[in-house]
């Protein structure tokens, strides 16, 4: 079950409006509508509705809870400013019959929350600056566009004339010769025949050529290169802005499968593994592939897996059917993956930060 985060859509109207929401951290990441009821007493009864135990809720809620404390004490002791962005979880198991699963045979329950920390609030206000810069000047070169290509259609109006002309000859034309047409087929009179397609084919030939002078006389290739630039300027200030504001703190719980993006620039035992992006996607789903530079870090067995990780317990099939009594149980944490991206220096901070004896405890072994 997905509480997904909508994609930062930046285009000329970003500052205006998000997906129809108002959000005060334009133009960073939104956070998804009713993430402030997130573990209210009415959130956690509508996650009954899932084939869910009341245990896998109560996990849902301490980890939220947690990350949400290791966070705020984080960015309180260095003046950032912290919000919840989404957050997804295990719709859980029932039998093909709609029987929920009993709580002693069922697999790992995966949750996973994402948080986003403003962390130089006076690159976010150039951000929003540029953007409202960058929309106008896109805006009055569309205007600028629109009114040269009205001229330009105006001046190709002979040329259409002249191509809608010849089409409408050859339509005369085939409209009288049909009938003598079909009878020289008939008649096998190729010669005939040939005469009139050959007729047809000219006029053709000279609507074609006057509907491609009109085309060339409209067309802008100039407009459509600058549109190109501009949305790769675009791109590229988005990713500078996002990895000067921003750091994006990521937990995935039990997770099934540990994705990366860009390549490793080492893989120190038991540390976070830095990745480099050379060809980030501000619009990408995966947060971490939205900057140059994430960080990787693993806590539990893991296994690495079609540039992944998986985590063991996954190739451990009696860990993860519904007929096996589980030792360790569906509430109980295995396995821990966080992803950290956007500014690197913030980064840095929040790992020497980070309370890795509290994340090692939550463990289960």
């Amino acid at each position: 079950m997905k509480r997904t985060i909508i994609p930062l859509l930046t285009g000329l109207l970003i500052i205006h409006a998000a997906s129809g929401q108002s959000c005060k951290y334009l133009p960073a990441d939104c956070p998804v509508n009713g993430v402030e009821d997130y573990g209210t007493s009415d959130d956690s009864i509508s996650r009954m509705h899932n084939p869910v135990v009341p245990q896998e809720i109560t996990m849902e809620n301490q980890l939220r809870q947690w990350t949400g404390a290791v966070l705020n004490r984080i960015a309180a002791n260095n003046n950032w400013q912290v919000y919840q962005l989404s957050e997804e979880y295990s719709s859980g198991f029932s039998t093909p019959e709609g029987v929920i699963i009993a709580y002693p045979y069922r697999p790992p329950h995966w949750y996973t929350v994402s948080w986003e920390i403003i962390v130089n609030a006076d690159s976010l206000r150039a951000w929003r600056a540029w953007l409202e810069n960058f929309g106008q000047q896109r805006l009055d070169a569309l205007n600028q566009n629109a009114a040269s290509q009205t001229t330009a259609y105006d001046r190709s109006k002979p040329y259409r004339d002249s191509a809608e002309h010849y089409s409408e000859l050859m339509g005369q034309y085939m409209q009288d010769h049909m009938a003598q047409y079909q009878k020289d087929l008939v008649a096998g009179n190729k010669t005939g025949a040939g005469a009139y397609e050959k007729a047809v084919a000219a006029y053709q030939k000279r609507s074609d050529y006057f509907s491609k002078k009109a085309a060339d006389m409209a067309s802008d290739p100039g407009a459509e290169s600058s549109a190109a630039d501009a949305d790769a300027l675009r791109k590229r200030q988005s990713i500078h802005f996002r990895d000067a504001a921003l750091l994006v703190v990521e937990f995935e719980f039990n997770i099934d499968y540990a994705k990366t993006a860009g390549t490793a620039t080492g893989y120190p035992a038991g540390a976070p593994t830095w990745f480099s992006n050379t060809d980030p996607d501000p619009i990408s789903i995966d947060l971490f592939d939205r900057s140059r530079t994430n960080v990787l870090l693993l806590e539990g067995e893991w296994n690495k897996s079609n540039g992944g990780y998986r985590p063991a317990f996954y190739s451990n099939k009696p860990s993860v059917d519904v007929t096996t009594p589980k030792r360790i149980k569906s509430d109980r944490v295995r396995t821990v993956d966080m992803h950290l991206s956007g500014n690197p220096q913030a980064i840095r901070k929040f790992l020497a930060a980070l309370p890795r004896t509290e994340i090692n405890a939550l463990i289960a072994h």
